[in-house]
């Protein structure tokens, strides 16, 4: 089978799903198959971003565009010294 990337939001709304599913009165099993996911792939994104709203995933992911940026420009700031 072919891997699928999903992105931070879309694993939120996945779980949004399948919670959705359950308390509709599916089994916890029949919920996750009709999100199309598997159980050990539920229970490993449930374990890291259930506590996760929308807004922060975003939060998150600008946080990490920064950080990037940041560790560029003091790799740039350190390089001169280095040389010296």
């Amino acid at each position: 089978m072919r891997w699928k990337w999903h992105s931070a939001e879309s694993i939120v709304s996945i779980l949004a799903d399948v919670r959705a599913h359950m308390d509709a009165g599916k089994s916890q099993r029949e919920a996750i198959e009709a999100t199309g996911i598997s159980v050990a792939t539920y229970h490993r994104w449930k374990q890291r971003y259930e506590s996760l709203g929308p807004f922060q995933v975003s939060q998150l992911r600008q946080l990490v565009v920064e950080n990037a940026r940041l560790r560029r420009a003091l790799a740039e700031l350190d390089s001169p010294l280095q040389a010296s």
